[in-house]
């Protein structure tokens, strides 16, 4: 089935597919091997179920290249990419950078009691502190 694009041109689903699998998936670069503006290569992918779904397998298949590399990576020693994947996948074993801020709870009992008894300011720094815990 065609379908025409902007100013008056046809593809069909099979050459957009075709561009889709050239591109690795990326509309964009599709759409300019098309000939077509980013917006008429949306357009199109967003009313087709089938483009969406051919999308949604070269992502996947994009993906498991990606663990593949990153797994033989990983295995060669790669330091960084060692460390990458311990931030995220170690967690549960204590791996990985900690994101919670170090409070001081002495230092920021000193702070408020150089604030003063001001009501009105206690109760400003109380609520900006109990936003960060």
């Amino acid at each position: 089935m065609t379908k025409p694009d902007e100013m008056g041109t046809r593809h069909t689903i099979k050459q957009i597919e075709a561009a889709l699998c050239q591109a690795d998936g990326q509309p964009s670069l599709a759409a300019r091997d098309l000939g077509i503006s980013r917006q008429a290569i949306h357009e199109r992918i967003h009313s087709s179920p089938r483009l969406q779904q051919l999308i949604d397998e070269i992502q996947e298949q994009n993906l498991d290249c990606a663990e593949s590399a990153l797994a033989k990576a990983i295995r060669a020693g790669d330091g960084s990419m060692i460390r990458w994947y311990l931030d995220r996948k170690g967690k549960h074993r204590g791996y990985g950078s900690k994101s919670e801020p170090v409070v001081d709870q002495e230092r920021i009992r000193q702070f408020v009691e150089s604030l003063g008894e001001d009501p009105k300011v206690l109760r400003t720094v109380s609520a900006a502190l109990s936003s960060i815990r």
